[in-house]
């Protein structure tokens, strides 16, 4: 007899396929002069609208938003891109995480079965607004949190205290210049993303990754204004170009392939 003893078997990292998400098509007409705390949600494919809200399901909000599926635990990478308001003191666009649970209804009733960790179907607190009223299944949604440390507790005191915030991740670096190749034309590092600009921009990295755990069955992302500018209004003719070149159409034309990447995985 052979003994081959005990061997470990440990995982590798692997991580699925990326989505590029985008605000849907004609946001900036929707949004012009909206107040700047108003948030861009993003969506795959032009499709904001969460599926049992497009097909009327009763128990789902007509105008409930499209998440992103994903499995409680995994890995998420998030390539965030380097874009900033325009003009004198310009300050970069935060993207904001949250979360939502699905329930058992929206898995029996989805198409692809969709995750859920809500164990009820039946329905919770109906909508009583003049908008959309009706019943209403269970689906909770939560920002992703990030704690910072108070201060050493004052003498007598029982808890130290920890405050716990809605976090948004902020790209504060600007775009890198491609490097220049031995005939003196810059070297292309990125391509098929954009056409083109002077500054070569458009040949290089222009996004940072952002790492996390997932939270839920559904992720979320958005923008709104930089919290310095947010009492002002979404300008897409001026103030907020850039926001529109990269994720709309104020060059004339629109580059699917510009957007926020997610891949969700593993990594042991």
């Amino acid at each position: 007899m052979s003994d081959e003893g005990s061997k470990t078997v440990l995982a590798g990292p692997e991580f699925g396929i990326v989505h590029i998400m985008r605000p849907y098509k004609g946001f900036e007409l929707t949004y012009q002069g909206q107040p700047g705390d108003t948030p861009i949600y993003l969506c795959e494919a032009n499709r904001p609208y969460d599926e049992l809200a497009l097909r009327k399901v009763p128990g789902i909000d007509k105008h409930l938003i499209a998440g992103l599926p994903c499995v409680v635990g995994s890995r998420v990478l998030i390539w965030i891109p380097d874009i900033d308001t325009i003009g004198v003191g310009s300050h970069p666009y935060p993207l904001g995480v949250a979360w939502r649970f699905r329930n058992l209804f929206d898995h029996r009733n989805s198409t692809e079965r969709m995750p859920y960790h809500i164990p009820k179907q039946g329905l919770g607190t109906g909508d009583t607004g003049p908008v959309d009223l009706g019943p209403r299944v269970v689906i909770p949604a939560s920002f992703d949190g990030a704690i910072y440390q108070q201060a050493e507790p004052v003498p007598g005191a029982i808890f130290a205290q920890s405050s716990l915030h809605p976090n948004r991740a902020v790209v504060v670096s600007g775009p890198v210049v491609p490097p220049l190749m031995p005939d003196g034309i810059r070297g292309a590092v990125a391509q098929g993303i954009a056409a083109y600009d002077a500054a070569g921009y458009y040949l290089g990295p222009r996004s940072v990754i952002y790492e996390l755990q997932a939270a839920g069955d559904e992720l979320l992302l958005f923008y709104m204004r930089p919290d310095l500018e947010i009492t002002d209004p979404w300008d897409f003719a001026v103030r907020d170009i850039l926001f529109s070149k990269y994720f709309g159409v104020a060059d004339g034309v629109e580059y699917p392939e510009k957007g926020v990447y997610v891949s969700f995985g593993i990594s042991p």
